[in-house]
């Protein structure tokens, strides 16, 4: 039986990466892969701008490995792809694509004639309160699809599918065994991206434009190479023990944007996921190896951080290129693709070949079948068609009478999202000094310039105060009117006495204690369950003589506060 092998490319902006693998019940097997320098200029973000330099040095190279292969699969790096992250309610596979494409013009507010759809499903969840489907869904410009048909074209190829290298690499690391909260961060020439897994679920994936590009260009220059170097520049600063051309500072200020990059998403992750952090982080992509970049990483993030050293369900000779951590797009393009191919090269991904083709040979078929069958079928031919028709009526009709399911959707989509809105504002305006600021307000509006507010002590839920006025009357005032407060809910009183400062000036303390909230009795008695308590009324004590009373301090006489 002839091998099953599929080429996974990865065209870049300076590197072009090929694996040849074959699927081998659920793991792959590499037999050969190789990466080489991209024309200078021939790709931009993705877009290959010169199809002929690249299809003639991508022909070269297979034909030097003598690699036979047609049949391709290409994984597309680009900053043009848009992605956004969509939650579906419960429904089947068969109802995604189009609940998708007519809902794509809200997610991408952009001219969909130019650009190709599709998504990936990332979770879904049966049962529950959160009972619904993740999807990732992604648009690509036509333009830059246009190029991969052409490449393929010039140079034989069969385009079995276009895959995102977003989800190439997801599948290739959802297979991983990571029970920890784990960083990748795959590092690439031009590009880098950061994939946070956990039990193979992503939790998120963002792609940055920096790479090793600014630490190569300034190795090249050291080293005196020319411009159809770069490979060699990765292989030298790959190799721990090859010449230094740059001092450690040099390196340093070469990565740091690169690395500045990756504890930027470090603690935008843990900042939105303060309870499960990230516990360790992984270097993959061509550039992880290179000097000094795991140590600057491990210092700025004080993470346990590491390189990549074995790719689960994938077997490959040890000495055959590069290590495997460097092709993780390659590899996992080749295991659930999206789907990147636009409906007008469809025909051409199933049958291998040119259009025309197919139509004139199954022209020719019908033809001989229709003029030797036809007198002996036409009767039953006609009596299919007018059941079909019947049944096409049928369908027809259940299906105008659905309709109106489209536009409840619609609007349970707009509403859930309208009220995701409203709840993520109103979190904003949430924090444990909203309630002190309008208590704050009113206890300069109302109350006596007398007053003397020996404490305080505040909470999130209320205030505590140790208080001193002239008189018992003042007193009554006082606490009257801190029930008066919008701001106060509840408002208790406690340790009143009187007694007099040092200079021998008579003075009342006592202690409240408020509790933030709606005033109850603003909105009239009917609103309260029982009457407002009244400011508590004491029997005159004995005075105690003047030496007595000047030896009492409103820390004695007012009950102990915690106070800030």
């Amino acid at each position: 039986m002839a091998k099953k092998e599929i080429l996974n490319i990865e065209i870049a902006e300076r590197l072009v990466k090929v694996c040849v693998c074959e699927k081998k019940k659920n793991s792959q097997y590499i037999s050969q892969r190789f990466m080489f320098q991209t024309p200078a200029g021939a790709v931009n973000d993705g877009h290959i701008t010169d199809t002929g330099a690249v299809s003639a040095a991508l022909r070269a190279e297979l034909e030097e490995r003598g690699i036979r292969c047609t049949q391709a699969v290409f994984s597309l790096i680009s900053g043009r792809v848009g992605t956004r992250e969509v939650n579906l309610p419960p429904v089947k596979d068969n109802r995604i694509k189009a609940i998708v494409e007519a809902n794509v013009s809200e997610y991408f507010p952009v001219d969909m004639s130019k650009y190709h759809v599709s998504y990936a499903v990332q979770e879904r969840i049966e049962k529950g309160d959160n009972a619904g489907v993740r999807l990732l869904v992604m648009i690509v410009p036509l333009q830059i699809l246009e190029g991969y048909f052409e490449v393929a074209h010039e140079v034989g190829l069969t385009v079995q599918a276009i895959d995102y290298s977003g989800n190439s690499v997801y599948q290739t690391l959802r297979r991983m065994s990571n029970e920890e909260m784990t960083m990748y961060v795959d590092i690439e020439c031009t590009t880098s991206s950061v994939s946070v897994l956990q039990n193979g679920k992503q939790l998120l994936q963002r792609t940055f434009t920096n790479g090793v590009d600014d630490l190569l260009s300034a190795h090249s220059n050291a080293a005196g190479h020319d411009g159809d170097a770069y490979l060699v520049a990765l292989r030298e600063l790959s190799n721990e023990n090859g010449e230094r051309f740059l001092s450690a500072d040099e390196t340093r200020e070469a990565l740091s944007r690169l690395v500045s990059n990756i504890v930027r998403i470090v603690d935008y992750f843990n900042s939105n996921n303060w309870e499960t952090p990230v516990e360790k982080l992984v270097l993959t992509g061509c550039g992880c190896d290179v000097r000094g970049l795991r140590e600057m990483v491990a210092d700025a993030t004080s993470l346990d951080t590491s390189t990549l050293k074995h790719i689960e369900r994938v077997k490959a000779p040890g000495d055959i290129g590069e290590p495997l951590a460097h092709y993780l797009a390659c590899i996992g393009s080749n295991i659930a693709p999206v789907d990147f191919v636009p409906p007008q090269y469809a025909e051409v991904k199933k049958k291998g070949m040119d259009l025309s083709i197919d139509f004139e040979q199954i022209g020719t078929v019908v033809l001989v079948l229709g003029a030797v069958m036809g007198v002996a079928l036409s009767g039953w031919a006609l009596i299919d068609f007018y059941s079909a028709k019947g049944d096409h009526r049928e369908l027809q009709a259940q299906v105008d009478e659905l309709a109106y399911v489209e536009d409840i959707y619609n609007e349970y989509t707009a509403y859930t999202a309208y009220a995701d809105g409203l709840a993520a504002l109103y979190a904003l305006t949430e924090n444990p000094n909203k309630d002190l600021v309008a208590f704050i307000g009113e206890l300069e509006v109302k109350m006596p310039a007398a007053l003397t507010v020996l404490s305080a002590g505040f909470s999130t839920t209320g205030v505590n105060m140790n208080m001193t006025v002239s008189s018992k009357e003042e007193a009554a005032m006082v606490i009257s009117q801190l029930r008066t407060f919008d701001s106060l809910s509840a408002v208790e009183v406690s340790g009143v006495a009187e007694g007099a400062d040092q200079a021998g000036t008579p003075q009342v303390s006592f202690a409240v204690n408020c509790t933030y909230g709606e005033n109850p009795w603003l909105a009239g008695p009917e609103a309260a369950e029982e009457p407002p308590p009244q400011p508590p009324v004491e029997e005159p004590a004995e005075q105690p003589p003047a030496e007595a009373a000047e030896e009492l301090t409103p820390a004695e006489t007012a009950p102990e506060q915690e106070g800030v």
